[in-house]
């Protein structure tokens, strides 16, 4: 099974929309002006997980988190997404 950068970028969509339905809830569990980060991970789990897409400094998916980090494990690194620009 293969998959295009059209379909990562989706799926990384989809999931970080799927956690902001709930933001509100995370918010209210804490104390006011705290942050609330949202981190995303490719696991090990996956057969040689996924590389990191190239140009993903430039994606550009809307979230209301103060901050989406995704963690790539077979890189070691970690990749802070930004919020689109208008």
């Amino acid at each position: 099974m293969s998959y295009a950068i059209d379909d990562i970028h989706k799926q990384l969509a989809d999931r970080i929309a799927e956690k902001s339905e709930k933001l509100s809830t995370y918010r209210g569990q804490l104390p006011i002006g705290a942050q609330v980060w949202l981190l995303v991970y490719t696991g090990v789990g996956v057969t040689r997980s996924v590389p990191i897409p190239y140009g993903i400094e430039r994606w550009r998916i809307p979230f209301g988190f103060d901050k989406v980090l995704w963690l790539f494990f077979q890189e070691n690194r970690v990749i802070e997404l930004q919020l689109p620009t208008f």
